[in-house]
């Protein structure tokens, strides 16, 4: 995983210490806490999630650009499947 210290991995699309500043602030109010273990398979979860919407938006534009409204129409079922 790609670290404040580390070179940036370009395979990544949201790196741990990201997740990890967004559960720091969404949680910021609660004493709720975060493992590293936690973070990192939270930023894996969501890079696949991403990953695959990407794709499924890709095959929906087909050769054309992918734009809003084709992400727009992969979504409900990538919300079921996930």
């Amino acid at each position: 995983m790609a670290t404040s210290s580390a070179k940036p991995n370009p395979d990544v699309l949201i790196s741990t210490d990201l997740v990890k500043k967004i559960f720091e602030n969404t949680w910021r109010e609660i004493d709720t806490k975060a493992t590293k273990d936690g973070t990192t398979i939270a930023s894996h979860l969501i890079n696949h999630f991403l990953e695959e919407a990407i794709k499924r938006s890709a095959r929906v534009a087909g050769s054309s650009e992918v734009q809003t409204k084709h992400i727009e129409m992969i979504l409900p079922q990538l919300l079921l499947d996930f």
